[in-house]
């Protein structure tokens, strides 16, 4: 297994780089690669429910991107840039800057919200505003837009009310994202409603997408390589329905590298791991299940930061499926896919994509890793 980062780079003509969503959200390309035959299959998303069994969990995530770039002016009147990335205080947030440096205060039009630089480390700055975080979110919301990827944003001829829409999936609630979980943006309600039908389950964790998106990785070596840390929720719920699905034979399908990344948090805690494994090895014996129910009572809503970084040769302790975008060269998002269906076998299917015309990142096409 390499750990070069250059063995994760691919080739992309700059056409192939979707810049807009496709007028219907399920009607996006989708490759579906069989692991047990090593095949490539080409379809469309909403054929997606072929390829569910009753039974099976498909898991999404339920974040919200919020309107994290707010642009305003220093004190000598100069336009600046501030992506906020996370609150680690009351009015206090991480954030990346463009022609900032400390100490400078930044004012917003239409507003009375103000920033001070307090501290900066390459484009990481820490922001303190003159408000508390409940009256700021409303600040953000009036003057903040959208924090589209440089890839869309250069070329963008949409009002951001437009991306407010489309740059969120359907299923968004919970606010504290900088980047939409992309592969949900492929679901339809009525996908949802179709597969709910034919007896697959599906639920929601959180996991807010963080400053880690922005920024690349740096080392040659990719092991060397630190994620910077995002919050999860995995509820009580959704952890019982893991082991029961696993169990019962069931498929745990993730929607995307972020509810991957979640999951495989919580299953490498060394008690929800036991509890996976004795639970996945029960015979129909009352007592045993009895026993095992007793010690699921036990177990609570998970939540917290995690930096786990998942590439080859990481092996899956929970995740058996995953529906992703098609990631950036060189991104830990591809080395996730690559531990997942081996890198030979990912950049084959990338070629494939470019011969084919599929769309490429954020607002373009799917496939899942079965």
């Amino acid at each position: 297994m390499s750990s070069n980062l250059k063995d994760y780079n691919y080739a992309l003509p700059e056409g192939l780089i979707a810049t807009e969503p496709l007028v219907c959200r399920d009607q996006s390309k989708l490759m579906v690669l069989k692991r047990s035959s090593g095949q490539i299959e080409n379809k469309k998303f909403s054929d997606i429910l072929e390829y569910f069994h009753e039974g099976d969990l498909l898991v999404l995530n339920d974040t919200k991107v919020f309107p994290a770039r707010l642009i305003g002016y220093n004190q000598n009147g100069a336009a600046v840039e501030i992506l906020l990335c996370k609150p680690v205080a009351d009015g206090i947030w991480q954030a990346l800057g463009k022609n900032l440096k400390e100490r400078d205060l930044v004012k917003f039009d239409s507003s009375k919200l103000q920033a001070e630089i307090v501290s900066k480390s390459g484009r990481e700055i820490l922001v303190r505003f003159n408000t508390v975080q409940n009256l700021l979110w409303d600040e953000i919301e009036k003057i903040g837009q959208m924090p589209l990827p440089p890839y869309i944003s250069k070329k963008n001829t949409r009002h951001d009310s437009f991306h407010r829409e489309r740059y969120q999936t359907v299923f968004a609630q919970k606010i504290g994202s900088v980047a939409a979980p992309t592969a949900g943006l492929h679901f339809t309600l009525e996908i949802i409603e179709k597969l709910q039908k034919k007896g697959v389950i599906v639920e929601h964790l959180t996991l807010h997408v963080g400053l880690g998106t922005f920024l690349p990785v740096e080392s040659s070596d990719v092991s060397q390589h630190k994620m910077h840390s995002e919050y999860y929720h995995v509820s009580k719920e959704l952890i019982d329905k893991i082991i029961h699905t696993k169990s019962a034979g069931g498929r745990v399908i993730s929607v995307g590298t972020t509810v991957c990344r979640a999951i495989e948090t919580v299953f490498s805690e060394p008690a929800i791991a036991e509890l996976l494994l004795k639970n996945t090895r029960l015979i129909a014996s009352n007592a045993l299940q009895s026993s095992m129910e007793s010690k699921l009572e036990e177990v609570s809503d998970i939540f917290g930061e995690t930096d786990i970084f998942i590439y080859p040769p990481y092996k899956f302790k929970c995740v058996d499926g995953l529906i992703t975008n098609f990631h950036l060269p060189k991104s830990t998002l591809l080395m996730l896919v690559s531990a997942m269906a081996g890198r030979e076998y990912i950049l084959e299917a990338y070629q494939h994509a470019v011969k084919n015309g599929y769309r490429f990142y954020s607002y373009g096409d799917a496939m899942y890793i079965e």
